[in-house]
This record gives C-alpha cells, structure tokens and sequence, in this order.
C-alpha cells in the first residue's frame, strides 16, 4: 500500500506531466522557435555522422535524441509488418509526417524531463530540512510558470536543469558530510548538466560552496588540508568524464570545439553573450531578482526567498550564529553568487537562469517549513494555499497559452480560405517567416513604411497601419504568436 509521500508524489508528477503536455503540438505544422531544429536536425543527422560537426550546443541531448528516434523508428516499422498502420494511422497520423513528429517526440522528451526534476527537488528538500519540505519543493517546481513554458520545446533548458538538480542534490550532501562519494556523484552531474547546455557547468559554484561552508562550520575541518581539496579535485575530473560522456568531440574534434569566430565553436557561446560594467551589472541583478524571476516563477516562490534572506539575516544579528541556519544559507548564497555571476553578460534570456531555479525553490520552501514549525503558524493550511494557488494560476495560464492556437497559425488558416494564391502577400515581420516557405502564396518581407502596390494584401504585426483597409485582426492575448493586422491594398 503506498505511504502519504508516495501518493503526493505521484499526484504532483500527474499534474506537472499534465501541465507540461497540454499544447505540446502548439503551432504545428509550424516550427516558429529558431533554435528548436537545431536538436531534430542534428539528431537525425547523427546517422550519417557521429560528429554533430557544431558545438553551438553540447551533444549529450542531441545522442539521446537519436536514440530514441531510432528505437521509434524500429517500432514504427514494426507496425506495418503487423499491418497495423492503417488502424493507428486513423487515430495518430502524424507517427507517419517526418516533418513534425520528431519534433513531437523531443517536446515529449523534454516534457518528460521536466516533470522528472520533482524527483531530485524532493530528495534534496528532504535532505535539508524534512519530508514535508521535500514535497513542497517537488510541487513547486511542478509548478513554476516558466518551467512548464520550456518544457513544452524541443530544447536542452529543462533536461539541463534536471540535471543540475541532482548535482545540487548531492551539493546538499557535501554541506553536512565530508564523503568523496557526494563529491564524485556531484561532479559527475554537474558534468551531465554541462555536456546538456553549457550553463549547467554553473552548478560548480554550488559544490563549491557547499565544501567552503561545510569546512567553515565544522570544527574538525581546515581548509586548507589536502584531503578536502582532494575532494574537489575528484569532483572536477568527475565532472569532466560526464561532459566528455555527453560530447566526445570536445575532444575529438578539439579544434572546432575552441572556435570562437562562429557557432561552430563551443568558446564562441561565451564571446557571443557579451560583457557590460560594474553598473550594468547591479542593475541586471536588480532586474533580474525582482522583476524577472518574479514574474517567470508566479510571485509567491520570490517572495518567500526573498523573506529567507531577511530571516537568515536577522538571526545571524540576534544569535551571532552564522551557521544557525546552514541549509538556508547555502541555498541563498549560492542563488546571488549565480545571479551575479550571470548578470555579467549582456544578454540576461529568462531561460538562461534556469539553472537557479532549484536553489530559490528550495530556499523558499525551507523557509516556509521553518517558519511554519517555528512559529506553530495558527493558519498554516490557508497560508499554504495562498503560497502554492498563486503560481498554480500562472502555470494553468501557461498550459491554455501553449492549448490555445498560435495567432500566425489562425491566419495562415484564414489565409487559406479567404485568399487566392495567385495574390501577393506583403509581411513586415520575420516572425511570418516559417508560414511563407512553402510557396504556397507569393511573398515579400518588406519594412512597414515601403510602398504597397494596389490590390495586394498588407500583414503587419505588432503595430497599425491608417493608410490601408484593415480587413482582418488576430489577438493574442491569452495564446502565442504576435498581434497581426491584415489589410486590403486598394486605391
């Protein structure tokens, strides 16, 4: 019979698989993110040459991928020497259009990755505080708006953060017990989370920290000894044996991989992201805590992180005890390093910061948990809901963006019906690209001031045109996709 823990398990991965997959087909046919072929192509690609020949990307999702693709295709194969291909044909066409399934299949995959990450964030709040801390930390990550938003792509972000959640796991491990076991595991996934996208080498800081605090607050340990440095070097070489795992032709091919003058080099990721200032910096980290990571994680999970500092802060003042609340301060210490760290770069993408998401999780429902049990909170339920309804909300929001149909796709559809393909579409928007590729209508991007010629069709998204006939008008709120305008070209 399974144990309470058990079934709230079970029910957070139920509703975080659910919110991941509702809208996984969102846009098909059409492919409008720019960087999910890059996973599909160079998967498939991997028949003809193991070497992706890129580093843009590490390879390890990219083998995955082509694993599974391959084991699909046996499967698939096996249906019509069953003769079932006409049966599941009726009811899964697209098992048989190669052009969208494979991108389906990597969405599930990632998806999958996504709702597995419970599994490490409740060992890891279980390790830090309790149980009960553990399937908090579980269900909000299942939660998290901007999780599920990538979760639902073709794309290395979330198997990343799976990953990076379980080295942060044995982080945890490190922080109270000095075991070369916690450091090998440690750097092996961090090595797994880098080989997946490089920012998961990030995790290192983590494992750093971790050791430092550990050595710090224990009175039998220093620092310096050899046989705690020693540690870290196996978690480094650890790490390293992961990374090359994932991506063998970072050494293979060593002099593609340290290219910085294209995509094809891994080094060319840290030129491309730029640098900025001092200034800039702060700000970026300004922005960054209080305005992205608020709206991107549904408000309440900032807060509360942002309460544990102040908490932890206060103790340290009144108890003069740095070390009093070890597990909160490792967990804040290494989320601002992080950030800081990251706010260095000139271009601050939300997803970027995924890899930070376990550490303010798990720093929130810490804090939570030891507020709840310090204080023997009167209305703790009614607290608990208001914390984890909020976020719920903006991760159903979420999933019916992703259910709802893309605005390029509802006017590609209108295109269809209610235009003749003889007529010539003007576009002022690369993001109408995809929907032109097929040449199924004459096209021409052009800027939004150029001259139209007569009795031709004028679409322009995000902004209004007074001098044309608007004839159709597609919103987006509540779904993907720009504002579209269409107008009739008339004297």
């Amino acid at each position: 019979m399974l144990n309470k823990t058990t079934k709230a398990l079970i029910i957070i991965f139920c509703v975080g698989l659910v919110l991941r997959l509702v809208g996984i087909t969102n846009a098909f046919p059409f492919i409008f993110h720019p960087d999910e072929p890059t996973i599909i192509r160079s998967a498939l690609g991997v028949r003809f040459n193991l070497n992706p020949g890129h580093f843009d990307w590490p390879h390890f999702y990219i083998y995955l991928n082509y694993f599974i693709y391959m084991v699909f295709a046996k499967l698939r194969d096996l249906l019509s020497i069953l003769n079932l291909k006409d049966v599941v044909y009726f009811t899964f066409p697209i098992i048989w259009d190669d052009k969208l399934i494979f991108y389906l299949i990597t969405r599930i995959i990632t998806a999958l990755f996504g709702t597995l990450t419970i599994i490490p964030m409740y060992l890891t709040g279980k390790n830090l505080f309790n149980k009960k801390t553990g399937i908090f930390a579980a269900g909000a990550v299942a939660i998290v708006p901007l999780h599920i938003w990538y979760s639902h792509y073709a794309l290395a972000d979330i198997p990343m953060m799976f990953f990076a959640s379980m080295a942060i796991y044995y982080c945890t491990k490190i922080l109270f017990l000095k075991n070369t076991k916690n450091y090998l595991l440690a750097g092996f996934f961090i090595g797994l989370s880098a080989t997946t996208k490089y920012n998961g080498v990030l995790v290192a800081i983590p494992l750093i920290l971790a050791h430092i605090l550990r050595v710090f607050s224990e009175k039998d340990e220093k620092f310096f000894r050899f046989e705690g440095i020693e540690n870290l070097i196996y978690a480094g070489i650890s790490s390293m044996i992961a990374f090359i795992i994932g991506t063998p032709y970072a050494v293979l091919d060593f002099n593609t991989f340290i290219r910085t003058d294209g995509p094809k080099g891994a080094l060319w990721q840290f030129t491309n992201v730029g640098s900025v200032g001092f200034l800039e910096r702060i700000k970026n980290f300004v922005n960054i805590i209080f305005i992205q990571f608020n709206e991107n994680m549904g408000y309440s999970f900032l807060i509360l992180f942002i309460l544990a500092i102040l908490f932890v802060l206060i103790r340290v003042v009144k108890t003069h005890k740095i070390f009093e609340h070890k597990d909160l301060l490792f967990l804040i210490i290494s989320t601002l390093v992080l950030v800081y760290y990251m706010c260095g770069v000139a271009k601050t993408r939300s997803h970027y910061f995924l890899v930070v998401y376990p550490l303010i999780i798990l720093a929130a429902v810490g804090f939570l948990e030891t507020i709840l049990e310090f204080t023997k909170f009167k209305y703790s339920k009614i607290l608990l809901a208001v914390v984890f309804i909020v976020p719920l909300y903006f991760a159903v929001r979420t999933s019916f963006i992703f259910y709802q149909e893309d605005t390029r796709v509802q006017f590609y559809k209108w295109l269809s019906i209610n235009i003749l393909k003889n007529t010539t579409i003007y576009y002022d928007s690369g993001d109408l690209n995809p929907l032109f590729e097929d040449n199924k209508y004459k096209s021409k991007k052009v800027n939004s001031d150029s001259i139209i010629p007569i009795n031709s069709i004028f679409v322009i998204s995000d902004s209004v045109n007074n001098k044309f006939r608007l004839i159709k008008f597609f919103d987006n709120t509540l779904r993907k996709g720009p504002v579209i305008n269409v107008y009739e070209v008339i004297k």
